[in-house]
């Protein structure tokens, strides 16, 4: 059925959900040079709060001398991540992408990480 497949230009796929692996991205634009590749949103997600754990911790698990629970710290963190990504609009977005950096002030390497990879995949974010 691949082999098929890969016969007939007509039968390409449009668009080829991935998730940000470099290698399927370059194996994707070599086998099918007409289909569009597009980042998975889960993949997305997942890598960036996988990132929020490792990044995102007060030393000593403090803040202003206050204990803070680090999952605590990425709930809040994913909640201002899922509140930017799923706004309908530019403006919306973009109010809701300042609230995100607020809340990731004090995760300054996280927060490159978001950045970095926002410009990436800007645009090119599907729902499978």
């Amino acid at each position: 059925m691949l082999r098929k497949l890969l016969t007939s230009k007509k039968n390409m796929p449009k668009v080829i959900a991935i998730d940000r692996d470099m290698s399927l991205m370059k194996a994707v634009e070599n086998v099918f040079p007409e289909s569009y590749a597009m980042n998975c949103y889960f993949h997305v997600q997942t890598n960036v709060k996988q990132r929020c754990i490792l990044d995102c911790k007060y030393p000593l698990g403090k803040k202003d001398g206050k204990e803070v629970k680090p999952r605590d710290v990425v709930k809040k963190i994913m909640r201002a991540w899922k509140a930017m990504v799923e706004q309908p609009t530019q403006e919306l977005y973009a109010n809701a992408l300042v609230e995100f950096q607020d809340e990731c002030s004090d995760f300054p390497l996280f927060l490159n990480y978001v950045m970095t990879t926002l410009k990436e995949v800007k645009g090119k974010i599907v729902r499978a």
